[in-house]
């Protein structure tokens, strides 16, 4: 009876110190992964300053380089170089806390004392790296102002609207040439920048005539749909009058076409009025009503009775031979993909013949042809012009073609200018107008107008730094037609 009791008490005291050992080996297990983690997360801090250290040099160096012959603007460079000069001692001491915070957590590894301790030692260190990353966050917005900046009078792009608290988003909007400067005319959200949110329709123009630098903000319409108004097109109809299509959402059923007339080249504008209403769903994409052979106006149309989850749209166009007085609907297509086809433009080929391109989920724009001057249209088909779920736009410039759009079939980056010598068969990518980190930058919605040997453009930017704020923007970049000869 003793020996049995005795054999008990030993099993149970054998129970006990498996017991304690593997409790002890799971709290081992859980500090690693912590610690794990802590460096995974000092590792990307680190490649991030890096990063950004790199960019801050290279915008030192092109300002340097500019300002050799541009002793005017001295006094404006003296203080971005300033700006500069802190940035980069700000990355060298998060660089150094960071290094530092990295060797205390790989220590820890080394380590074989209590948990306890390790267990306050990595509590330490991830208070320290949350810290950092929040100083982080504050150098890269005064990055992103440093750099709006520099481009402002280094690069060829300049900004027409830059988004505050107030206006979160500047979108989809057109150019038209003026006597004396360019007007642009855009969508500004004041609420958030979802698809319904509060938008009114907004304008700004450019003096200069060279796009660097835009006036101050002037409304063309206000806020009238039920949900929101977006999707700008200009169309000039005589020397001094423009008229201002846009697109009105009342509900996820109803979206109609309303018109603004401007008599003054844009300087006043009369209260919008419906021009067209098909009962449904319908995109009127931004810059895109014009006029096609025999002036032709046509406005192409992407279309579904309801935009709800498991969408496919169908595209045609609207077409008027008396200046917009009446429309007529052509045949309907729909691309055989996901989705079928989105936010459709149009571009004249050669005499009755046109082409159609629709943005899809492919990684490619979809292709339809007329014949007849819009009035039918051919069998979509996929063509070889790479683009992400975005739209294209496309000019026909004295029988080449040029397209705006995402040389990417999966990210809205790079914003790209590629050409065609075939009528949209086959297509060179010739340069990009913007590029940068894909999980920070975007750049879509490009309207298009051809003046003097340029290409005038205006796209939205979509900024996603610091993590987790979006930023839009609306840019501008004038481009020499004859840079981009094949």
């Amino acid at each position: 009876m003793k020996r049995t009791n005795l054999a008990l008490f030993i099993l149970m005291l054998l129970f006990g110190i498996i017991n304690t050992s593997c409790k002890k080996e799971i709290q081992v297990n859980g500090l690693q992964s912590s610690v794990f983690s802590l460096e995974a997360q000092c590792d990307t801090l680190l490649s991030s300053l890096s990063q950004s250290n790199s960019t801050i040099l290279t915008l030192k160096a092109s300002i340097s380089a500019f300002t050799t012959n541009q002793q005017s603007l001295r006094v404006k460079i003296d203080s971005i170089e300033n700006q500069i000069g802190t940035l980069l001692s700000g990355i060298t001491t998060l660089k150094s806390q960071a290094t530092g915070t990295y060797q205390k957590v790989v220590a820890i590894n080394t380590q074989s004392a209590n948990t306890a301790a390790i267990n306050n030692q990595v509590s330490i260190q991830d208070k320290q790296l949350t810290s950092l990353n929040q100083q982080y966050a504050s150098v890269l917005s005064q990055l992103q102002i440093t750099e709006m900046s520099i481009e402002g009078i280094v690069l060829p792009r300049s900004y027409i609207a830059l988004a505050n608290n107030s206006n979160v988003a500047n979108y989809a909007g057109d150019i038209i040439v003026c006597p004396g400067y360019y007007l642009s005319v855009y969508t500004h959200f004041y609420r958030s920048s979802s698809d319904i949110a509060p938008t009114f329709i907004a304008g700004r123009k450019s003096t200069d005539t060279t796009g660097s630098v835009w006036g101050s903000e002037f409304t063309v319409s206000a806020n009238i749909g039920k949900l929101n108004v977006s999707s700008v097109s200009l169309y000039r109809v005589n020397s001094t009058t423009i008229n201002c299509y846009f697109l009105v959402k009342n509900s996820t059923a109803d979206t109609r076409l309303y018109l603004s007339v401007s008599p003054d080249n844009g300087t006043t504008w009369s209260a919008a009025k419906q021009v067209i209403y098909e009962g449904a769903y319908d995109i009127f994409m931004n810059a895109a009503i014009h006029t096609v052979n025999n002036g032709r106006m046509i406005i192409p149309v992407a279309s579904d009775p309801v935009f709800r989850a498991g969408f496919v749209f169908s595209d045609h166009c609207l077409y008027s031979d008396d200046g917009g007085a009446t429309w007529t609907k052509s045949t309907s297509i729909t691309p055989p993909v996901t989705g079928g086809g989105l936010e459709p433009k149009i571009v004249q080929l050669s005499g009755d013949t046109c082409l159609m391109n629709m943005r899809t989920y492919t990684g490619f724009q979809y292709f339809s042809i007329s014949t007849d001057n819009c009035k039918t249209w051919g069998v979509p088909y996929q063509s070889t012009l790479v683009s992400s779920f975005s739209p294209a736009e496309i000019v026909n410039v004295s029988g080449k073609l040029i397209a705006i759009h995402n040389n990417n079939p999966s990210f809205r980056n790079p914003m790209s200018i590629s050409e065609s010598l075939d009528k949209g068969a086959t297509w060179t990518h010739i340069k990009d107008i913007e590029t940068g980190s894909t999980s920070v930058y975007g750049w879509s919605y490009p309207s298009v107008t051809v003046s003097n040997g340029y290409l005038l453009i205006s796209y939205y930017e979509t900024i996603n730094e610091p993590v987790g704020v979006e930023i839009y923007n609306l840019k501008f970049t004038k481009v020499e037609i004859s840079t981009l000869s094949l």
